[in-house]
């Protein structure tokens, strides 16, 4: 049986979208396909972990909760050069290499906002080419010198016109992370940058991988920014219906009160009631609303 690995990392505040995330990737799974599944967990209390095991119970996946000693993150910002504001469990990621089974020799990495839609077949089976990980050009941020693109690009000595990547969703080659360090150098850039950080460790990972991940296709990490009728056109007209998997970025989660991304957060309900979350009740106002949200 072909064995899929994904790592997702979550805590108390954001346990409930995780289920749905991951409800999802089960529900989508191709026949005969496994999913062994790695839950970075800050804080989780055993009452949530068993309600997330609850969420997934199914034949073909395997679930390992892998605790973050946060300790290890002191020092690194919380609040960016933008006022966006994060907990240290952002950074749980960074610990990758040293967190995941050592047989791992790559993972699929999804934020807790993502819902699959397809199989990960194909993408847990696309080639690298020796590049670090594989990764989504951000539509909002499309370079290293883009408006809240990489702040040190320059200090850094690196070509502004290098795409810029969302790190939502993520292809790793583990190996590769490993020797190049990349976590360790990430957390030293967050450390000498920190006032100028704008995206966290999402910042921190492109200036670690710049030119040395691989694009990969728009469908696997469609966000909100999609929504913008000018920007689907050509081969992106379809985008939204056609993703495979839909990540809810920036600001207006679909199930935060009065959400600005939700003309298709009926696909995070959807999941949702799949989970042990299933009572979970929120109106998702009608289609055709505009997403605002940036980040």
């Amino acid at each position: 049986m072909t064995s899929i690995r994904i790592v997702v990392s979550t805590d108390e505040r954001y346990a409930m979208p995780t289920a749905a995330a991951v409800r999802s990737i089960i529900d989508t799974s191709a026949p005969g396909e496994a999913l062994d599944v790695v839950v970075l967990a800050s804080d989780l209390t055993e009452h949530t972990r068993q309600r997330l095991r609850r969420s997934w119970n199914a034949s073909n996946c395997t679930v390992i909760f892998t605790p973050v000693e946060l300790t290890r993150f002191a020092g690194l910002p919380t609040t960016s050069a933008v006022g966006a504001q994060v907990t240290t469990g952002v950074y749980a990621r960074l610990l990758l290499g040293e967190l995941l089974p050592p047989g791992w020799d790559r993972v699929i990495y999804l934020d807790c906002d993502t819902i699959t839609r397809h199989p990960l077949t194909d993408l847990w089976s696309t080639d690298l080419h020796g590049r670090l990980l594989g990764a989504v050009r951000d539509d909002y941020v499309p370079t290293l010198a883009s408006p809240y693109g990489l702040p040190t690009w320059q200090q850094d000595g690196l070509d502004p016109a290098l795409p810029y990547f969302n790190s939502g969703v993520l292809l790793i080659d583990l190996g590769a992370w490993r020797r190049e360090r990349v976590g360790e150098h990430a957390i030293a850039y967050l450390l000498t940058h920190r006032d100028d950080i704008r995206l966290f460790d999402q910042d921190a990972l492109n200036a670690v991988a710049a030119g040395r991940w691989r694009q990969l296709d728009t469908v696997w990490n469609v966000t909100g920014y999609w929504r913008k009728p000018e920007r689907r056109t050509g081969a992106h007209r379809d985008i939204l219906t056609t993703a495979r998997i839909r990540h809810f970025a920036g600001h207006g989660k679909p199930w935060q009160p009065q959400p600005l991304d939700v003309d298709d957060g009926h696909l995070f309900f959807d999941s949702l009631a799949r989970t042990d979350w299933a009572t979970h009740q929120h109106q998702v106002p009608a289609a055709g609303r505009e997403s605002t949200c940036a980040g």
